[in-house]
């Protein structure tokens, strides 16, 4: 990535705005000195920024589910791959915030039931948590 790309992406995540830089090199995380030095090319940019910026860019939206499929697994697949981003980093926050994994993935598992009994019903809710278990069964190999 060359210092002008650099300055590029930057303007896109953070802004133009006073302060942008400074937001930016806590985000990334990268040495606030160093970024500077890296848009004056003093320093070249390192690869690994790439990535990074791909992630963050995941981050900014959410991309809607796509139109023309109804309910459907496919429809499922694709709107959990376009949530993963934000989840993971949900995750990564609150891990690094102090929670531990089990804690985290069950508070997100309740606010998933709670959220689909309230918008679904009571027999949706059981027969997804059944299938739950089904496919527990499937990658453990072990019945419940």
């Amino acid at each position: 990535m060359t210092r002008e790309e650099l300055s590029a992406k930057l303007e896109e995540l953070f802004g133009a705005q006073k302060g942008a830089l400074k937001a930016a090199s806590k985000e990334l995380p990268i040495n606030y000195q160093n970024l500077k030095n890296m848009l004056s090319g003093r320093r070249p940019v390192p690869e690994w920024l790439d990535e990074r910026f791909a992630a963050l860019l995941a981050l900014k939206e959410i991309k809607s589910p796509p139109s023309g499929i109804g309910p459907s697994l496919d429809r499922d697949d694709l709107c959990c791959d376009a949530l993963d981003p934000h989840i993971s980093h949900l995750i990564v926050r609150a891990n690094e915030a102090g929670w531990e994994y089990p804690e985290i993935l069950t508070a997100l598992f309740n606010r998933a039931i709670e959220g689909l009994y309230q918008n679904t019903g009571e027999p949706e809710t059981r027969q997804l948590l059944l299938d739950t278990i089904e496919h527990l069964e499937l990658i453990t190999k072990a019945p419940i």
